[in-house]
């Protein structure tokens, strides 16, 4: 009877879960849509880019440069012949890594931060906090910038510019949350009972940090990606002849004055497209979790 009653209880809170997820209607449905579609497209990246649109994004023919859009090159080629749709379906997968092992890193090393100073505050948590307030002050696009030029230009340089930046988010979110919950009563039960302090922390309060955590996990995701794309587009990121979303704008951006609008304008519309989506979804998924926002939009 006891097994029914927590199913029941948990079926009943996945579908007020999917209830409030969806409550905001269409946009919704359509952000999943997209936010899907992207990460099949850059999971699968190589053998839609081989067996699918038969073109190979580096390879490079002069002979048809600025192609029109056609049967061969769904969306045309750039200024070295090279099939657009190819390299934005490349630059899908370039994005994805980096947002995800950014935002895994970012948040890990966060997460751990936060954890610490929030649960042992005093002289170890005032450091940590204070190192955050002063990474706060410095713009965040900057400090990326920075990391990203000494680590170079490299895919393992990006992808830990963009952690660094993202750990001042986790570690004040992880902060707050741990001070609120350290103060609640089985926390302080299982202390009185001897448990050992790694084990509250790691077992009893992080737990219960997931949901918040996943939200803000969620959110980084697009914000990561439009950083990446940034930094690309400066030329201090993912360098060319990689194909990433923001060199493919850099790169077209110098034509749009002769007509050559699909070079800059097609993964432009791809990055806005997949960082609204992905924003979307986490306001979504924060109305669902959080419960004193259930019910409201």
């Amino acid at each position: 009877m006891a097994n029914d009653h927590s199913s029941n209880k948990k079926n009943t809170q996945f579908r007020l879960f999917m209830k409030t997820f969806f409550s905001r209607g269409i946009i919704v449905k359509i952000s999943l849509v997209i936010a899907v579609i992207f990460i099949i497209i850059a999971v699968f990246a190589v053998p839609i880019g081989r067996f699918v649109l038969r073109q190979d994004p580096l390879a490079v023919d002069l002979a048809n440069t600025f192609a029109k859009p056609s049967g061969e090159h769904l969306l045309g080629t750039d200024a070295y012949g090279r099939d657009i749709l190819a390299r934005i379906v490349y630059g899908a997968q370039m994005s994805l890594i980096c947002s995800v092992f950014s935002c895994i890193l970012g948040a890990a090393v966060g997460t751990l931060l936060g954890l610490v100073a929030g649960y042992y505050e005093g002289a170890v948590g005032t450091v940590i906090m204070r190192y955050v307030d002063v990474q706060m002050s410095i713009p965040s696009l900057i400090f990326i910038i920075v990391i990203s030029l000494i680590t170079g230009n490299s895919l393992f340089g990006v992808i830990l510019a963009l952690s660094f930046g993202l750990i001042p988010n986790f570690v004040r979110l992880m902060y707050g949350l741990v001070l609120q919950l350290k103060g609640n009563d089985y926390v302080t039960a299982t202390r009185l009972v001897g448990v050992r302090q790694a084990k509250i922390m790691f077992l009893h309060i992080l737990p219960n940090t997931f949901p918040s955590m996943i939200v803000m996990l969620t959110m980084s995701l697009g914000s990561n990606i439009m950083l990446e794309s940034t930094l690309s587009f400066l030329n201090i990121g993912i360098r060319v002849p990689t194909p990433s979303w923001g060199n493919m704008i850099s790169e077209g951006y110098s034509y749009i004055l002769r007509g050559e609008l699909m070079l800059s304008f097609a993964p432009g519309i791809c990055l806005m497209l997949v960082v609204i989506a992905f924003n979307i979804l986490g306001d979504a998924l924060r109305d669902s979790l959080d419960p004193r926002l259930r019910g409201k939009i």
